[in-house]
């Protein structure tokens, strides 16, 4: 532990990533998380009483808004289909972000332990350091403006579908709760939960997935760039063979990690996007006719939302196997002109052979609860249901 804390403090900055590294400190840590690189200190008792004080402030607003959906139901606004549409996604997403927070809570070693060891093989790659550098820049400024636009669209449709303070004194009205200031605070702190602890949550979280998918591609393209050297030099010796393996091995073993550590979230998020998919092209086929701007907007927004991430969570994980695919390539396609009875090349061909016996045994992918690998294939099978659903829903 302490050797890897000297080698996060001293390298860390070295490799570029300490902005990166940074911004996931303080955005998570707001949160009441630490899934950054740590410098190898356990949490200060201030950090993890704030966490604690955090979710249940969360898990108060969740019980506090399933109370006010429900009762909700008694008034005219939610005999409106899209209202109850709407209100089913916001619940089903609240659910999820809360589940989310807590396995991350109790898994926030094994996460930092795997971004440390994503990082750390690397570090002799600048070059690839430099790519994912940006390509997590550009990820942080998609998460800002998707976070930035949906806070603004929220609070705009909310003003303009009424007096939601009134919704709110309506309701303690009925349990003999006549206080104007209790149902303003109620009602603004379920809109603030809902935004920030919920949307802008799940998305930063779904964005860190990415980021550590893209890390581990990355090591897979560092991977092939080493075998193709030493099948390049045809020198492929037992000790250099031995240490392929235990590169691969080593890699493999990341994205074993990442699928034990990620799986039930994964696929809760992909069921909570699906889902709220499918809430949205309800919720605007019964609005449409209706003209009303902002809450059109929102649904297209979230929809285009949940397309984008569930898109972006198949399209990295998917590189991961589009290396491997390329490694087992190199290896099937490896000819050599030399004369086979020179015993260097019965050599290298005896310690080849066994090498790409290694590797084609091996399934590389992100596995999800053993249900299915994350790759385009799974993609278009979940496009295919979102089609089927919306053709459904048109005709009927």
């Amino acid at each position: 532990m302490a050797k890897n804390a000297e080698w996060v403090n001293n390298s860390i900055d070295d490799l570029g990533l300490g902005f990166v590294n940074r911004v996931w400190r303080v955005l998570f840590g707001f949160y009441g998380l630490q899934v950054d690189i740590l410098d190898g200190e356990s949490k200060s008792w201030k950090k993890i009483i704030y966490g604690v004080v955090i979710r249940v402030a969360h898990g108060v607003a969740i019980l506090h808004f399933i109370f006010i959906f429900g009762c909700r139901f008694k008034y005219k606004e939610n005999q409106q289909i899209h209202h109850a549409f709407g209100l089913l996604a916001i619940s089903n997403l609240l659910l999820t972000s809360y589940f989310t927070a807590i396995v991350c809570l109790r898994r926030e070693k094994r996460i930092i332990g795997l971004y440390s060891k994503i990082v750390r093989n690397l570090s002799s790659a600048g070059g690839l350091l430099k790519k994912f550098d940006r390509s997590t820049k550009k990820y942080f400024f998609g998460l800002i403006v998707n976070s930035v636009v949906l806070g603004i669209i929220h609070i705009l449709a909310e003003v303009e579908n009424g007096d939601i303070n009134g919704i709110y004194r309506k309701i303690y009205a009925d349990f003999g709760i006549h206080n104007y200031l209790l149902s303003k605070i109620t009602a603004w702190y379920d809109c603030f939960v809902i935004i920030v602890f919920s949307y802008c949550f799940m998305d930063a979280m779904i964005v860190y997935f990415i980021h550590l998918c893209a890390g581990l591609a990355f090591n897979f393209v560092l991977f092939n760039r080493c075998l193709g050297a030493e099948l390049r030099g045809m020198s492929l010796s037992p000790s250099k063979l031995n240490l392929l393996r235990h590169k691969y091995a080593f890699i493999a073993g990341l994205i074993e990690d990442i699928g034990v550590i990620f799986s039930p979230l994964i696929l809760l998020w992909i069921f909570s996007l699906v889902t709220n998919l499918c809430y949205d092209i309800r919720v605007l086929k019964a609005t449409m006719p209706s003209g009303t701007v902002l809450p059109i907007a929102r649904f297209v927004f979230q929809f285009f939302r949940g397309i984008i991430f569930i898109f972006m969570i198949f399209k990295v994980a998917s590189r991961i196997n589009t290396q491997a695919d390329l490694m087992k390539q190199k290896l099937s396609s490896k000819v050599m002109a030399e004369n086979r009875d020179n015993d260097t090349s019965k050599t290298f061909y005896a310690n080849y052979s066994l090498f790409s016996e290694t590797i084609n045994r091996c399934q590389v992918g992100i596995s999800i609860s053993g249900l299915f690998t994350l790759n385009m294939t799974s993609l278009l099978s979940i496009a295919g249901t979102v089609l089927t659903y919306t053709i459904i829903l048109y005709q009927s």
